[in-house]
């Protein structure tokens, strides 16, 4: 197993997307990537892990925002007009961390 997430709530306020969901790593994982799918920009993603203690190290976001879909290929947009953009997060957590997240985007 590697790191997963599952998106378990999006809904749309306006002309923004919100993105509820949770991550897990295992196998002594450190992170790995959230995709949005059919949007085109992350502006802010929060990050929250779950545990009985404090975590050692809090989880962070590997990259710059406002993320926008990049179209250079590492996407997952296919070659067919109607195709939409899933833009990818990478995160950066401690070993084995679970937790959830939250992020606005369009």
């Amino acid at each position: 197993m590697a790191f997963t997430t599952t998106i378990e709530n999006e809904f749309v306020l306006g002309n923004l997307k919100v993105f509820i969901g949770t991550y897990t790593n295992t196998s002594s994982d450190t992170g790995g990537n959230i995709v949005f799918p059919n949007t085109e920009e992350i502006f802010h993603v929060q990050l929250q892990p779950k545990g009985s203690s404090v975590s050692a190290n809090q989880p962070v976001i590997n990259e710059t925002l406002p993320l926008l879909f990049s179209g250079d290929g590492t996407d997952e947009r296919s070659s067919d007009s109607n195709a939409v953009a899933n833009v990818q997060v990478t995160i950066v957590t401690g070993a084995n961390e679970v937790g959830t997240f939250m992020a606005i985007g369009q």
